[in-house]
């Protein structure tokens, strides 16, 4: 909770420079993401090399909540956008082949401002919180935990095509750095809207984080999550 009330204080003061007499639009997409993992966690003393598709994946995870939320007036928009993991698993495998269990929670908050500078083309800034907590457990290590939270900033942009009466198209790209090094994330999908105003999503997504801090409890990371993403827009 705490790290929600963060985000809301950044998003707070665009949210009262963008109230204005024009009619305010809500919408709230759940979705899933078929994504799947590839890079690598240091620890300091050990080295997780971790690659696996979604369906490895779905055979680790234990939960998730993943939601994104907008709201639009005129040519300026509030959004955000909520992913949270938790993935055990027990067979994860080293740089060198050894096999160790890791428990894995990520929690990836955003939220932003964009501005429309002309029909179907925003740019967009904002804040995007991370909350990770990681266990590994070897033989020949025994249990390492760590954890780390950050926020780092990003600017991008957000372009929206009609295609055709009940079709969309929309591409959304950002770079981020702070706490990271760099932080990426491109996002393509495809919307069907139904005649009650809502729509079904097809897309990819992608988030690439590098992050080598160091320090006397190092939690490293050079991760990448990529995958088709389905979800459903409810508009009002």
């Amino acid at each position: 909770m705490r790290a929600i009330g963060k985000l809301c204080l950044l998003v707070l003061p665009c949210a009262g420079g963008s109230a204005g007499a024009e009619e305010r639009h809500w919408s709230v997409s759940p979705y899933l993401w078929a994504a799947g993992i590839d890079g690598a966690v240091y620890t300091g003393s050990l080295t997780a090399d971790y690659s696996a598709d979604f369906g490895d994946i779905v055979n680790v995870l234990e939960g998730g909540i993943l939601v994104g939320l907008e709201s639009r007036s005129g040519r300026n928009a509030l959004f955000a956008d909520v992913v949270s993991l938790a993935l055990d698993d027990d067979e994860a495998r080293g740089p060198f082949g050894e096999q160790f269990a890791a428990d894995v929670d990520v929690l990836v908050m955003q939220a932003g401002y964009g501005r429309s500078m002309s029909e179907g083309f925003r740019l967009e800034g904002g804040a995007r919180y991370w909350d990770l907590e990681v266990r590994l457990d070897s033989a020949a290590v025994g249990p390492v935990d760590r954890s780390a939270d950050w926020v780092d900033g990003f600017v991008g942009l957000m372009v929206e095509n009609p295609l055709g009466d009940r079709w969309s198209f929309r591409f959304r790209g950002n770079v981020g750095a702070g706490s990271s090094d760099l932080a990426l994330e491109v996002a393509a999908e495809f919307a069907r809207r139904f005649a009650n105003g809502n729509a079904l999503t097809l897309g990819f997504r992608g988030l690439d984080l590098d992050r080598s801090k160091g320090g006397s409890r190092p939690l490293d990371l050079d991760v990448r999550f990529a995958g088709l993403t389905i979800g459903y827009t409810f508009n009002w």
